[in-house]
This record gives C-alpha cells, sequence and structure tokens, in this order.
C-alpha cells in the first residue's frame, strides 16, 4: 500500500516546540564569502571551523530580502536524524522562529549531513502557509549591518555561526539577482520600482495537489523541493515556467510546471503610474510522503 502524498507550496505553518536548553556548538568562518553566479539563481557560501567541513550557503531566484537557507556539515547530524522540528534566527540574541522547511539530506562526496531551510527573512518574521512576504516589507539597511551570526537549533544541538556582518556579502547577492532579472528580459529598474507585484488569486496550495504525486515516484518513496519561476504577462496570465533549482529528482520537473502553467492565476504586475506590465512570481513546492 502506497503512503498518502502531500504537497507544500508556501509552506503551511506548524507547532514548534522550544528549542530549550540545546546543547551550543560556535563556530567561526574559515573562508571568505564565494559568490556563485548559477543559470537561473544566485547564492553566497562561507565555509565555517577549523575542518572547513560546515558550509552555509544562501541562495536567492530574485530581488528581495528573502534568503533560501541550506546548511550542511557534522554539526547538523542531530537535527537531521531527531524528530524535533528546526528553530533559526538571524543575529545575537534574537529569539529562534521556525524554519519554514527543514528538509534533511547529504551533502558533498563524504555525504555530510545537509538541511534545507526554506526561505528565511532577515527579521526573523514568520512568512508562513499562504502569508507571503512583499516588497513594503524589506529590512533597512542599518539592520541587516548588525546581523553578525546565523543560529539553527533542533534535536538538543545550537549551531552558531559567526558569519560577521551580512551587509557587503547581501550588496553582492543583490547586484547578481537583478542581472538575473535583466536576463528574463525585464527591465530590473521598473522592476524594482513596481505599484504592485503580481498577486496569486486563490491559495497557491490549490495549484498542486496529492493526485498529481508522479505515481513511479511515490511507489519508490521519492521525494522533491524544486524552486521555480513563473513570467507573468499584463492580464495575470503565467507565459512560461522555469525550474530554478531542484533537487536530483528530474520526474517532478515536467509535470510541476506544466501544472503550474494551467492552473496558476496572477492580477498583473503595476508600473509606477499603475499600468499593467509583464512581471515574474517565484516560490518553491516540496512533493514530500507523509509519513504515518
Amino acid at each position: 500500500m502506497t503512503r498518502p502524498a502531500t504537497l507544500i507550496l508556501a509552506l503551511l505553518a506548524a507547532v514548534h516546540p522550544a528549542a530549550g536548553q540545546a546543547k551550543e556548538t560556535l563556530l567561526e568562518p574559515s573562508s571568505p564569502w564565494h559568490v556563485i553566479y548559477d543559470e537561473d539563481n544566485c547564492r553566497l557560501a562561507r565555509m565555517f571551523g577549523p575542518d572547513q567541513k560546515t558550509v552555509l550557503t544562501f541562495q536567492q531566484a530574485a530581488p528581495g530580502s528573502m534568503l533560501r537557507v541550506s546548511v550542511y556539515g557534522p554539526p547538523l547530524k542531530p537535527m537531521t536524524t531527531g524528530s524535533s522540528n528546526v528553530m533559526v534566527a538571524f543575529g545575537t540574541g534574537q529569539k529562534l522562529v521556525p524554519a519554514r522547511q527543514s528538509l534533511p539530506g547529504t551533502a558533498g562526496d563524504d555525504k555530510q549531513p545537509l538541511l534545507m531551510l526554506g526561505d528565511l527573512d532577515l527579521l526573523n518574521r514568520d512568512f508562513s502557509g499562504d502569508i507571503e512576504y512583499t516588497s513594503e516589507m524589506p529590512p533597512k539597511r542599518e539592520q541587516i549591518a548588525a546581523i553578525d551570526r546565523f543560529t539553527i537549533a533542533g534535536s538538543g544541538a545550537r549551531l552558531v555561526l559567526h558569519t560577521g556582518s551580512l551587509a557587503k556579502a547581501l550588496d553582492v547577492l543583490a547586484i547578481c539577482s537583478r542581472d538575473l532579472v535583466k536576463s528574463w528580459g525585464l527591465d530590473p529598474d521598473q522592476q524594482a520600482s513596481l505599484s504592485a507585484r503580481p498577486r496569486h488569486l486563490g491559495k497557491p496550495s490549490t495549484w498542486l495537489r496529492s493526485k498529481d504525486y508522479p505515481s513511479t515516484a511515490l511507489r519508490m518513496g521519492k521525494t522533491a523541493s524544486i524552486q521555480f519561476r513563473l513570467m507573468i504577462d499584463q492580464t495575470g496570465t503565467p507565459s512560461a515556467c522555469k525550474v530554478q533549482s531542484a533537487t536530483q529528482s528530474p520526474e517532478f520537473i515536467d509535470v510541476t510546471c506544466k501544472l503550474l502553467m494551467q492552473r496558476a492565476r496572477f492580477s498583473p504586475a503595476l508600473d509606477a503610474q499603475g499600468q499593467a506590465v509583464p512581471s515574474y512570481y517565484t516560490n518553491t513546492v516540496n512533493w514530500i510522503i507523509r509519513r504515518p
């Protein structure tokens, strides 16, 4: 008997236990930030610890202050094998908040523990379910400059990565993501000054359904995390779908874009004068199998 499938798009809120008196590991950086210009997204990566086996990665698939975060390295092992949910925070002395997702895996030739944490807000605000971050709520530069560490906790462990101020590193990431918008045939200045971004009509969680789960992948217990971009025309209709990054599960890629093109609809973006203009929408869908 196959297990029921679950889809998470614009991830649903969950109840998370308090981190409690977790055992803390503090790691200092052991490399500079590395900027990685991928085909359709931008990444910042930095190594931590004397063995350089712990890596923090920030990814952006479009301009904005939300960061798609992943961490891998030996200190994460309790969080990838334990049963409790993962809590995170940017900055010193900040209250831990639930990660939007905490998908475990492995990375590197030595198969170190990996956690993919989804999109996180630099001010530790909880944008979950169908509540979305909007461009009207970005952090101020002085707030970003004050962030000097990233904390992740779960299963009785707490890992603190002393990043130093993120201001200059995120400036570089912003240049990369601006270049992405230009490569999509859009004017970055116009997109940055929109009076309204494309807004989905209905809940994104209805665009992909459990019955859409690829049958072969379901039987084999395969899961996937797929970050996508929809190009939205002046009428609010998707004109193209691009998978910007995905786990190694190609059977999910075609079905994701096919169904999003059929079902996703938006109110169009408006320029600074209130005229409808083409724009884009990015999000992530996680195809997972609910465990009994």
